[in-house]
């Protein structure tokens, strides 16, 4: 070459797909033989940041390589944008950094840059494919180079997967540890002599106290009211690194929540994404359970009722009328608010806050008392009996059983959507009767706690907690559950009338004058507690059926 002319400009792709390949120096190995090849060549290598492309940890055997984030992608659009020029030439260790694909799919890709005019040095060959100027025996040539990198990566696939089928086979039938694949909240035990040999397997696992608790306190807090983003603040306040030893986030809280491995249980899958299915029936045995199963599915309930409801925002002080009490007018809801940190908090509607409905504010202290009032009259003994509490608890555990099954029937039938199979039938089929069977369970419960009326309101609220957030919390959601509705109004006169419906069938209503509460029954079960609350005589009985409508809530947009 005229060493008064420019020198053609060369590019640097890297890639590895494993983090092993980085520690084992394959980035700087890349490098050095791509700026040795330019010195020999009297190429001038580009090693802008801009135009420094790098993959780590990257497949090309399934075309990760090639997807909108990866940096060989970047290359191709600056090549298409011509921010490349033409002429320009890309060096690469080997073929198999571009692709890993079949040659189906690797070809076009390969020929798309020669014919934008971008030369490809493979350097471990010794081959430079030139723009323009590809015979077809360098074409033959890079097929084969092409063929050879796939089969190698299906062959290593398949030997990689066998093995780990082999390792799940082994804990299945002999409950070996499967090394590294294991919960966060244990540790392996080796042999003494193994102990610094990393590749070498444990021979067992034990519980991590530590962590243990950490998961425990987990599943209580989501028991007790508090969702996910506010359990990962709740750690990170207390100076408690995660199991990555990073910051808890809300996806670290929700993959603890709704692992079995809690309980003892490893699920194998086989495959990946859309096509991750189950093999076999869990293991169980192999890891030591550190939650007990009612915990488990209770836990399950609550995050499941906070999804339906939508509940995310969070006060320190937990508004019990949360997802539950609504304007009369306009059927918004009614939000807590302050005028000022030593202000009485207040519960305004939201539209009313935007100057869109005229219904005028509530004093917080006043609602909670005509919610307590509200308590007495629905099923609500589980919030201070121990053993209406256990049937509570025992009602959120078939809950989350039932819920469990259904999302094994939904994940089946999209199965189903792509290959048709008697065994996947027969999934759904044993996942409906029991289903069936938790139905049972859930109508015997319910009725067992339908059976228990509060008799002595004073006894009730001594008892009742609404004073601390977990104790808000767990009284909002057992009104939710009941599916209980409740609409405010603020007369002239600033006497509040609120009205009470059950599953969207009234069932009561409450005046508050300031001075008493005044209430009017429209249900069976509302008027018999009141009779055993001696709130009426027997005498006086009345149900007024006739009263009963269904409440129609105006549809947001």
């Amino acid at each position: 070459m005229d060493t008064n002319t420019p020198k053609p400009l060369a590019y640097s792709y890297r890639r590895f797909s494993h983090v092993k390949q980085n520690e084992a120096g394959s980035l700087k190995r890349q490098k050095d033989i791509a700026v040795a090849y330019c010195e020999k060549h009297k190429l001038q290598l580009v090693d802008d940041e801009q135009y420094t492309f790098l993959d780590r940890a990257t497949s090309a055997f399934r075309g990760k390589n090639l997807d909108d984030k990866a940096e060989l992608r970047r290359f191709y659009d600056l090549v298409e944008a011509e921010s490349i020029p033409k002429g320009s030439y890309l060096i690469v260790e080997s073929l198999d950094r571009l692709s890993r694909q079949h040659p189906r799919q690797a070809l076009p890709r390969f020929l798309d840059l020669l014919n934008a005019g971008i030369n490809i040095v493979s350097i471990n060959d010794d081959k430079v494919y030139l723009a323009g100027e590809v015979d077809d025996r360098d074409l033959i040539v890079s097929i084969m180079e092409m063929s050879r990198s796939h089969s190698e990566s299906a062959n290593k696939s398949k030997r990689v997967g066998k093995a780990w089928r082999d390792k799940q086979e082994d804990a299945r039938n002999e409950q070996k540890p499967m090394g590294a694949t294991r919960p966060a909240w244990l540790d392996p035990v080796y042999r003494d002599e193994d102990k610094d040999k990393p590749k070498k397997k444990p021979t067992h696992y034990v519980v991590n106290e530590a962590k243990k608790q950490i998961v425990k306190d987990i599943f209580q807090w989501t028991i007790d009211g508090y969702g996910r983003e506010a359990i990962a603040k709740r750690l990170n306040e207390a100076g408690i690194d995660s199991f990555k030893g990073k910051t808890w986030g809300g996806s670290s809280v929700a993959q603890i929540l709704k692992s079995p491995t809690v309980l003892g249980i490893y699920q194998p899958y086989s495959g990946k994404g859309k096509e991750r299915v189950k093999v076999g029936p869990p293991i169980t045995g192999l890891y030591e359970p550190i939650i007990d199963e009612r915990t488990f599915y209770e836990a399950q309930q609550k995050t499941t009722e906070r999804f339906i409801t939508g509940a995310k925002k969070q006060s320190r002080q937990y508004n019990v009328w949360q997802r539950i009490l609504k304007c009369t007018r306009c059927h918004a809801a009614l939000n807590v608010y302050t005028k000022g940190a030593k202000q009485p908090a207040y519960l305004r509607c939201y539209e009313a806050g935007k100057g869109k409905c005229d219904a005028r504010s509530i004093r917080l202290d006043r609602a909670d008392e005509v919610f307590k009032e509200l308590l007495t009259k629905v099923n609500s003994l589980a919030l201070v009996q121990s053993d209406a509490r256990s049937l509570e608890a025992q009602l959120n555990e078939v809950r989350g059983r039932m819920a469990e099954q259904q999302r094994h029937i939904a994940q089946t039938q999209k199965l189903l959507l792509t290959r048709r199979s008697p065994t996947l039938l027969g999934m759904i089929a044993d996942a409906d009767d029991e289903i069936s069977r938790l139905e049972e369970r859930e109508l015997e419960l319910e009725k067992a706690l339908a059976a228990d009326r509060i008799t002595n309101k004073e006894d009730f609220f001594a008892r009742l907690d609404l004073v601390s957030r977990e104790g808000r919390a767990r009284a909002n959601e057992l009104l939710k559950r009941l599916g209980i509705i409740v609409t405010a109004f603020k007369g002239a006169d600033d006497s509040i009338t609120y009205q009470i419906f059950k599953r969207e069938l009234k069932i009561l209503t409450v005046v508050d004058n300031g001075k008493a509460l005044q209430t009017v029954s429209y249900s069976t079960d509302v008027t018999m507690a009141m009779l055993d609350q001696g709130e009426i005589r027997e005498d006086e009985l009345e149900v007024n059926v006739g009263f009963n409508r269904r409440l129609k809530l105006k549809k947001k947009g």
